[in-house]
């Protein structure tokens, strides 16, 4: 998990490998067993199945009990799991780096929740307190707080780091008396669990009857494929963890798994890293939350200083600058969608326009060209019609000519008729002109003889 209080933008960036390597050779059992008993479930991947009944992400294998830890020679949370492993197979800082870093990230958040149901003085234990910075910091506020840890080497190096107490693990109850803790708390830890049902219904055991358990694990939610996860590169990949993280629950099943051992009343908080994980409270008795005054109250007078308090201000101011800071950024990125959008909108209508355009200068070219063809269509009609035209007038002269041959035929005929049967008053007339025709046919010759004549 990062070290950063403030998440960075593409957690993706932040995983080289989406599965990090195994861990040192164990001996493994099949996980054959849901935690609700079920035996039946739907592939996930290779390394993961879901169980039918309940939803929760379980792993197929889990390592052997004595491989878990208690020495550093080969264990799997040994001296090498919090500094080579740290690093090489999950790509976050050694738990030295850790131990400053957390405390004024991780600690502080979860001191303030654990404030919120339980003050100071209150016993506490935390499974798997790591560096021991959250022990430390309770004991500053007032808590009467100590560890549990695996590895020896890590036990020492906390004890050495922050003065602390820590129990050599696995935990073993007679070292703490049935009904004295007020809270156990488990970060990052439930989903380590080989056996959860035993080991929460053992720890239920200690609290006493209004004791809490504070709980931070990795929240499944079962709406990705495992292909999908991986197109998309969610951040929820780096919590699967072969053999580490043996239960991933969704909210359903962790409400399902601790009601089912005892834990009645459950109150979710805002986990630190929400994106992949969740944080809650559960205890067999009715949660009441404190006031503010109260937990103030408590803390001054039990704690070891008198900073505890402002360090919480503090804390809070940074967080809600920090709020700011991300909804500045959330602005700032809704800021770049509406104009990633508007150009997209703009290029669209720019593309749009120019389709258009083009479709109406094809329209316009096709138009021309059948207005060009149609001109050429109205020139050969016109030199058709000009054509017929003159064939018309030809036609006419044509006949013209024809009447007028018709006319000179019928006069002829008539003529003919006449001259073939001739009427006693025509012959006399037709004498009458033979006769003038002819006299002035003699007069014509005289006339021109004696013009002759006088010529010589």
């Amino acid at each position: 998990m990062p070290a950063k209080f403030l998440p960075d933008l593409d957690l993706t960036q932040r995983m080289p490998e989406l599965n990090p390597p195994n861990p040192p050779s164990i001996d493994t059992i099949p996980l054959d067993r849901c935690w609700c008993g079920s035996d039946s479930f739907q592939p996930f991947n290779d390394d993961y199945r879901i169980c039918e009944r309940c939803g929760t992400l379980l792993c197929r294998f889990k390592p052997s009990e004595g491989d878990l830890g208690g020495s550093d020679d080969g264990d799997l949370y040994s001296k090498e799991y919090w500094l080579a492993h740290q690093t090489e197979g999950l790509h976050q800082p050694t738990v030295v780096e850790r131990a400053r870093s957390d405390l004024s990230e991780r600690c502080l958040y979860w001191l303030r929740t654990l404030l919120k149901y339980k003050q100071p003085p209150a016993r506490v234990l935390e499974i798997g307190c790591a560096h021991g910075g959250f022990v430390a910091t309770m004991k500053a506020a007032g808590f009467d707080a100590e560890g549990v840890e695996l590895s020896p080497w890590v036990i020492d190096f906390a004890k050495r780091t922050f003065d602390i107490n820590v129990l050599q693990g696995p935990l073993d109850t007679s070292s703490v008396a049935p009904g004295s803790l007020d809270v156990i708390a488990l970060f990052d830890v439930l989903e380590h669990l080989t056996d959860p049902s035993v080991a929460i219904n053992e720890y239920r055991q200690l609290l006493k009857p209004d004791g809490i358990l504070l709980i931070q694990t990795p929240c499944w939610r079962p709406n990705q494929t495992y292909e999908e996860m991986l197109s998309n590169k969610a951040p929820f990949l780096h919590q699967l963890m072969p053999l580490e993280h043996l239960f991933l629950f969704t909210e359903a099943s962790v409400v399902e798994f601790l009601t089912g051992c005892g834990f009645a009343h459950i109150a979710f908080e805002p986990a630190l890293f929400s994106i992949y994980d969740m944080f809650l409270i559960a205890s067999p008795a009715q949660l009441r939350p404190a006031e503010t005054e109260a937990i103030e109250r408590a803390v001054n007078d039990a704690a070891s200083t008198k900073l505890i308090i402002p360090m919480l201000d503090l804390y809070a101011r940074e967080e809600a600058l920090s709020k700011e800071r991300l909804m500045l950024l959330d602005q700032h990125f809704e800021t770049v969608k509406v104009m990633t959008k508007l150009e997209a909108d703009a290029k669209n209508i720019i593309d749009a326009f120019f389709a258009k355009d083009n479709e109406l200068r094809l329209k316009d070219e096709e138009l021309r060209l059948k207005e060009v063809e149609l001109q050429a269509r109205y020139e050969d009609a016109r030199a058709r019609d000009l054509q017929l035209r003159s064939k018309d007038e030809e036609l006419r002269s044509k006949q013209q000519v024809i009447s007028e041959v018709n006319r000179v035929n019928e006069e002829l005929t008539v003529n003919l008729q006449e001259a073939l049967h001739p009427t006693p008053k025509k012959v006399v007339t037709m004498g009458k002109h033979v006769i003038k025709y002819g006299i002035l046919s003699r007069l014509r010759m005289v006339r021109a003889k004696i013009s002759w004549r006088r010529h010589l």
